[in-house]
């Protein structure tokens, strides 16, 4: 448990909400066991020598979809950690994530092949201990949210000669995934979404983890199709892919991308729209969201104009692990 209560957030009641990780932590998918801490020996800190060791830092490691793990780091505890030990409160946050993620690599070999964490950029604490533990920067992501009450119309759009939006469902199941596969690989040709993690997970891992995302729903996720202008044969040439999230009572936007010979036509606020739309059939009272890097201006143009607001921001930092 003591553990537990620097793993949780230090504002509030941190016994309560240590208990409530605990309790959920195996029905999330979380092994409390692969925590890594620094203790504070008995005795240290002018503390009575039976007080028993205080966990000064801590790390969880929580494997996911697609050969990733995520890192959690412990924040500065409520008295905070002053100015003259700051910088030691770095030095052993660091340390604490960089044997994590050594010996996770050791324990679980082959399990993941990068490691990941979405600290607030206004986390210092916890973005400088993860960059001196080998973690790389690979974009500044809004969270972007689309909320139910804000209008969205698609007139005309989904008659359009050139394009169409075929669902997943439609597809015979022994051809899906190497159709998606397909879809990714030619969507992250000059991809402005966190371009830098390119080659370090393959396109399968990634489309784990899509496939992992709320409850995948083959209905929700489409491909879409261009009618060539003088053959008129109907080629693959992108995906939107939206999965609903009960937890939360959210429909996350996944994933959407277009090949580059067909980027620059305005087809992408016709797909969105009419995604939406057709989300809105079965989910009228949820929000949308979905996760956007910040220096991909026309996504952001995109999902503004639709009517996305930002509620949150995420760094996102990674680190590559041994696969072999």
């Amino acid at each position: 448990m003591a553990v537990a209560t620097r793993l949780v957030s230090q504002n509030g009641d941190v016994k309560q909400a240590a208990k409530r990780l605990v309790d959920a932590a195996r029905g999330h998918g979380i092994d409390l066991t692969l925590v890594w801490a620094v203790f504070e020996s008995a005795g240290a800190g002018g503390r009575e020598p039976g007080s028993g060791p205080v966990v000064r830092q801590c790390c969880l490691m929580v494997p996911g979809a697609g050969r990733t793990v995520m890192a959690f780091v412990s924040e500065p505890s409520k008295q905070g950690e002053g100015p003259l030990w700051e910088a030691t409160g770095v030095r052993e946050r660091a340390a604490c994530v960089a044997a994590a993620v050594s010996e996770f690599a050791m324990l679980r070999p082959g399990v993941a092949a990068v490691a990941q964490s979405l600290p607030s950029p206004d986390d210092r604490w916890a973005v400088q201990a993860l960059q001196a533990a080998g973690f790389g920067s690979v974009g500044e992501l809004d969270y972007l949210r689309l909320e139910p009450a804000t209008k969205v119309e698609r007139a005309g759009v989904e008659e359009r000669p050139r394009w169409a939006l075929r669902p997943l469902s439609d597809v015979p199941a022994g051809k899906r995934r190497a159709i998606l596969l397909d879809m990714l690989g030619r969507s992250y040709e000059e991809t402005m979404d966190c371009p830098e993690l390119c080659g370090v997970r393959t396109t399968e891992d990634i489309l784990d983890s899509h496939f992992a995302t709320g409850t995948f729903d083959a209905g929700l996720w489409w491909i879409v199709t261009e009618s060539g202008a003088e053959d008129g044969v109907k080629r693959d040439v992108g995906c939107v892919l939206m999965s609903a999230c009960p937890e939360q009572n959210v429909v996350e936007l996944v994933y959407l991308g277009l090949a580059l010979s067909v980027r620059g036509r305005g087809w992408s606020k016709g797909l969105l729209s009419v995604a939406v739309c057709r989300v809105r059939e079965r989910y009228r009272s949820w929000p949308i969201t979905c996760a956007v890097d910040r220096r991909n201006e026309s996504a952001l143009r995109l999902y503004r104009g639709l009517g996305f607001r930002a509620f949150a921001r995420r760094l996102a930092l990674v680190r590559a692990l041994p696969t072999a």
